[in-house]
Formats: structure tokens, sequence, C-alpha cells
């Protein structure tokens, strides 16, 4: 079982991680108060609080959502943020040279990168996790095997 922390990319001295967590950094307002006050913290800035995530969305700018992580984005920024698109690619059992395609693939039409932060969220979420998958069968073997 691999630890949740092998997925966050929390090493803000890389560059690429930091830009994407400062863009996962949502603005300060009341109701992002709200998400942080009433969601699950995954990180606070130097521990893993949890083992598991919920399932990922589209819109983690809800409540309740897949979790937060404890950032210190700026004066008007949420002390939060949310899962990086890359992230969530590690989640679903991706690694990072998929991922990094995808990233040089990215082209632009009319001015903006056609997969857009919340696009690659969404393909990342829209699938289930293939190694849980096999674990789950892998198990319904074993059980197969021992009743039988």
């Amino acid at each position: 079982m691999k630890n949740l922390k092998s997925f966050l990319r929390l090493d803000y001295s890389v560059h690429k991680y930091k830009q994407e967590a400062d863009i996962s950094n949502p603005n300060d307002t009341p109701s992002r108060q709200k998400i942080y006050d009433d969601n699950l913290l995954i990180y606070d800035g130097e521990n893993m609080l949890q083992k598991t995530i919920k399932t990922i969305t589209t819109k983690q700018d809800r409540n309740p959502n897949s979790g937060i992580i404890s950032y210190n984005g700026g004066k008007t920024k949420a002390k939060y943020r949310n899962l990086t698109p890359r992230e969530c690619f590690l989640l679903m059992g991706f690694d990072e040279k998929d991922f990094q395609v995808l990233v040089d693939n990215n082209f632009k039409n009319r001015g903006k990168n056609f997969f857009a932060r919340e696009k690659m969220i969404k393909l990342a979420g829209n699938s289930i996790v293939v190694n849980v998958l096999e674990e789950i069968f892998k198990q319904v073997i074993t059980i197969k095997d021992t009743i039988l």
C-alpha cells in the first residue's frame, strides 16, 4: 500500500510543483473559509493527517470536497490549496511521465490551453483506479479459491 504523501507534490522548491500549488490556491472568501473549516485536512504543512481521500471531483471548490492541503499563498489567498491536476492523475494510478506527456502536448486554442486545469482534473477523475480494480479482482479470486 502506498502512502498518500507519495502522491502529493509538497516539495515547493521544485518550481513546477510550487507553480501548480499556487494555481490551486483559491482566493480567500467567506465561503472558502467555510470549506476550510468543514472539509478533511489532508496535510497540515508538516504532517500527513489522512491515509485516504474522498472522491476527486471536477469542482474541488465545493463543500464537501476531496480534501484540502494547508498552504500559505499570500494575504488574499485561502489558507489551503486544492489537489493539483498532477496529484489527481497520480492518485488515479498514472505516473509523472504520463502526466508530463499530457502537459507537453497541451496545445493552445484561442490563446488558452486546450486542457484547462479543471478539464485535466476531470480527465483524471473520470475513471476507476486500475490498481484498485486489480486488487479487488485479486480478492475475488482469493475468496473464490477459498470457498471452492
